[in-house]
């Protein structure tokens, strides 16, 4: 056998091909300059040889996306020669036979549920050649026989999962241990497929459940950081050696929960074939502590001795190494201690590498993040947009999609773009919850379960007609029988009665014939087994993953009162001016991230909304971040402060924090003067200067908002003059608005937004009612509605009982009645008035003018009206003309304001 030309030494890259493409399975793809280097053709048989002698045979496939001297095949491959991206293999041409006889066993842990023929069902298909699309000439090609090798793992697609098998033995003419498989009919003695009994996964192969670097998304910056400290040190310590310096011997791996640190510890062990010892923290600290440390270093060192290299991973190590100031006992520091005195002793022979993570790295020691321990320090974040999507294109690889459905095909793009602040493990959640959502409809829609049930509806409904007209047969029995023995009275006391038992018969007759029926289970959980054939049928659709959104909550979320209002612009009356600065403020950003990047400007970080109570600020904030679809995190001043020295800090830190992590996302501070008023004028009495310290530390934090970007910070206040005039400077909370009092059409607006869902009866004058009511809020108006709407309730209530009583005051002919004589019920003129005669203006004049004055001050040291000004400002007037003049004139109107060539290059 004969090695292909050229240097056949080439690295292993991923291929890109869904999992469900017939052929990927069954390739390697080189681009175009690589085949020919290699005096290979396109279909080609080349054994690939990998470390350890594995091997295994594939077809030639051209793909220049690949670069040169790199080969691309997918992870069933890589895991049967036991490969990960940019290791090397051997290529070798190989000329297989046609087999005779194929073994194959099912790895039990995949099949266990099916019932029915598994090979037949599964198996057989994976072998019947499928046509194909040639990736340049576009044209179909007829499919080409699989090969397979003794040992090798196959991938069987169907029943909602992957159904993995070994192949166990092979028969070939020449004795060679691969060879095509031939199916029945193509003219050919056909291989014969022997379906063994299912075999543990152990006998099966472990690597099915090895967890490598192209199963982790969204993390590739993060990931080449972590190749670069860990592997090189590992796999290449000459590299320092020569170089004089010390290679590094630990790396933190810090991030929110679920992020994927334990996953990478994970793969980076399976990807380098290095051991690994674990030292879970909360063991460590209730077991053997220092002495448990000690062990395990010195186990590290033996492995790394006889085997190379020993990787130790520590899970949650902010359990292990607290700050030692912080410890509650001497044993706390005596294991801190001894893990930096074993992680000090590493030598740079010991060849032994330490990864920890944490969720909480701001509690360590600080000696044990200092240099030579852990001196690498690599943030896991919570993924973005485009994170969200690469997890979850890899998380539903395996996954069966509905693809071609134009109406519910699957968008994992759409997905991605509405799960802000969701981690990997949120993510993996939603799949679970999507394909469970599946299962519960397919049950639901079955259509052998819908002719039983409209079989069994047909007979229940029969039984209920003929059980009424034995009722109406019995009450006239009766009713004869009665006037029979007291004449007529008797008869007309009688003939009621049997009536109105007869509506109540019907009524409870008829309660479980409800369309709702129609959910009862089709499965029987008595039996172990689902045929295979009816799992093959199964698709998880668009609206399978948004019905597991709305039963899922990202785990950022779930520390502070994250929310996603239902509150939108059309439920605010009036206040179009200030809707418009937090459309600019907001919006733009969130939407259009990209302009903001060409102009060379941040977007702003934060505004101050200041005016008379009850006006709308906190209504605006909300649907604020409803319209733009971003996550809303409300803060109340007490909820930071503390008695402790410190925490009410770390309180800010936080919540900070939290918000980042669920960005894109809008930090709401109502009532921001009780807690950043100007520095020193809380007195003496100030809890040691707490109120001055959360001041400082929210200053930082905008500081650092501007950075991010994604985190819009807004206050609300009714004395602004209270606030920091430092918070208020440019780069902070530098959009001033004033939300004022509503004027006459904003008055209308807010009564038709409040009773807009309300029946208001037609002679009623809204706008009457409006005018009367100057010098009112917001809030004043809810309340005189709200007001209103009991007075009514209470009006139709009294008429209610007033028509029962008389209608006999029992029964449901009583009833029916009562319900009948306000059936069109509506809010009248008098219910209005009785709740304006009891409403009263909620702030004076004397107050409203005190608000006045603050916002001409304002106006004058800022040198205008609050807006975002600039090139902020220059994008929010080519937008608002858009707008106005319709989506065609949008590009118009864009190139009127800003350069053209700058924005589309």
């Amino acid at each position: 056998m004969a090695a292909a030309g050229g240097d056949t030494k080439l690295m292993v890259a991923v291929m890109e091909r869904h999992v469900d493409d017939p052929r990927a399975s069954s390739v390697v793809e080189m681009n175009a300059a690589t085949i020919d280097k290699l005096e290979l053709f396109e279909g080609d048989y080349v054994r690939i040889i990998a470390r350890k002698g594995r091997e295994t045979v594939l077809l030639v496939a051209p793909n220049d996306s690949h670069p040169d001297n790199v080969v691309a095949i997918n992870d069933a491959q890589r895991r049967n020669l036991g490969v990960s991206p940019s290791d090397y293999v051997t290529l070798e041409t190989a000329n297989p036979g046609d087999l005779t006889e194929v073994a194959i066993a099912p790895i039990e842990e995949y099949i266990k549920g099916l019932t029915g023929d598994i090979g037949y069902t599964f198996v057989l298909p994976y072998f019947r050649p499928e046509p194909w699309t040639h990736p340049t000439t576009h044209e179909a090609v007829t499919g080409q026989r699989r090969v397979v090798r003794k040992h090798d793992l196959i991938r069987c697609k169907g029943a909602g999962k992957d159904i993995w098998c070994k192949i166990m033995d092979v028969e070939a003419p020449d004795g060679s241990d691969y060879g095509r498989v031939v199916p029945a009919g193509e003219g050919a003695a056909a291989t014969k497929l022997v379906m063994l009994d299912a075999i543990p996964m152990a006998q099966g192969e472990d690597q099915l459940n090895a967890i490598g670097w192209d199963d982790i998304g969204g993390l590739d910056e993060e990931v080449r950081r972590i190749r670069q400290v860990v592997e090189l040190p590992l796999k290449h310590p000459v590299l320092f050696t020569t170089m004089g310096v010390r290679p590094p011997s630990g790396v933190l791996l810090h991030g929110p929960p679920g992020t994927g640190k334990t996953m990478i510890a994970k793969a980076l062990e399976n990807e380098t074939g290095v051991r690994m010892l674990v030292i879970n923290g909360p063991s460590i600290v209730a077991g053997d502590g220092a002495k448990g440390l000690e062990s395990v270093f010195g186990e590290a060192r033996k492995i790394a001795s006889e085997e190379g290299a020993c990787l130790i991973f520590m899970d949650e190590v902010d359990s292990i190494a607290p700050s030692r100031e912080r410890a509650k006992s001497d044993e706390a520091k005596q294991i801190v201690t001894a893990l930096l005195t074993e992680m000090d002793g590493m030598g740079t022979s010991d060849r032994v590498m330490v990864i920890a993570t944490t969720n909480r790295p701001n509690v360590l020691d600080p000696a044990v993040r200092r240099s030579g321990r852990f001196d690498t320090e690599i943030l896991i974040p919570a993924p973005s947009r485009e994170a969200r999507f690469d997890i979850l294109s890899k998380l539903t690889r395996r996954m069966r999609l509905e693809l071609e459905d134009p109406i519910d095909k699957v968008d994992l793009w759409a997905v991605a773009e509405v799960t802000h602040g969701y981690v990997g493990a949120d993510l993996a959640s939603v799949c679970m919850k999507a394909a469970v959502n599946c299962v519960r409809e397919m049950l639901r829609a079955d259509p052998e379960q819908a002719e039983a049930e409209r079989e069994t509806t047909s007979k229940v409904a029969a039984a209920a007609a003929d059980a009424k007209r034995a009722h109406a047969e019995a009450d006239a029995a009766a009713a004869a029988a009665a006037a029979a023995a007291g004449g007529d009275a008797a008869a007309a006391a009688a003939a009621p009665e049997g009536k109105e038992q007869e509506e109540e018969e019907e009524e409870e007759e008829t309660f479980g014939l409800e369309p709702d029926s129609s959910a009862m289970m089709l499965l029987d959980f008595d039996e172990d087994d689902i045929p295979a054939e009816w799992l093959d049928q199964m698709r998880i659709v668009q609206s399978d993953f948004m019905a597991a959104l709305d039963m899922t909550t990202a785990s950022t979320m779930r520390e502070v009162a994250i929310e996603r209002p239902s509150t939108r612009f059309r439920d605010i009356g009036g206040l179009n001016e200030v809707k418009k600065a937090m459309r600019d403020m907001v919006e733009m950003p969130v939407k259009y991230p990209a302009m903001f990047k060409q102009m060379g400007l941040s977007p702003p970080a934060g505004a101050l909304m200041y005016g008379p109570p009850g006006c709308g600020k906190t209504l605006i904030a909300k649907a604020m971040a409803n319209e733009c679809g971003v996550n809303f995190i409300s803060i109340k001043g007490p909820q930071l402060m503390t008695k402790w020295f410190g925490e009410s800090e770390e309180n800010v830190r936080d919540i900070f924090n939290k918000a980042r992590q669920a960005a894109p996302a809008i930090l709401f501070f109502d009532e921001l003067d009780s807690i950043a008023r100007t520095r020193g004028g809380w007195g003496a009495s100030s809890a040691g200067g707490v109120h001055d310290r959360i001041v400082n530390q929210l200053l930082t934090e905008l500081d650092g908002v501007i950075e991010r970007k994604s985190v819009f910070v807004v206050g609300a206040t009714n004395l602004p003059d209270a606030i920091d005039p430092a918070l208020r400077r440019p780069g902070r909370l530098d959009q001033l608005i004033f939300v004022p009092m509503p004027d006459p059409e904003a008055r209308r607006s807010i009564f038709k937004a409040v009773l807009r869902k309300s029946i208001v009866a037609r002679d009623v004058d809204v706008d009457a009612i409006s005018d009367s009511c100057d010098g009112f809020t917001g809030s004043d108006i809810a309340g005189l509605c709200q007001m209103a709407i009991k007075i009514s309730v209470r009006e139709r209530l009294v008429r209610v009982m007033e028509v029962f009583h008389a209608a006999g005051g029992k029964g449901k002919k009583a009833l029916k009645a009562a319900k009948a004589a306000t059936a069109d019920w509506a809010m009248n003129v008098n219910c209005f008035q009785r709740a304006r005669a009891a409403s009263k203006a909620s702030v004076t004049r004397a107050q409203l003018q005190q608000y006045l004055d603050s916002k001409a001050r304002f106006e004058a040291s800022t040198g205008g009206a609050a807006s975002s000004g600039g090139a902020v400002g220059q994008l929010a007037g080519a937008f608002a003309a858009a707008a106005s003049a319709g989506g065609a004139a949008m590009a118009t109107a864009a190139a009127d304001a800003i350069d053209e060539d700058e924005f589309f290059d």
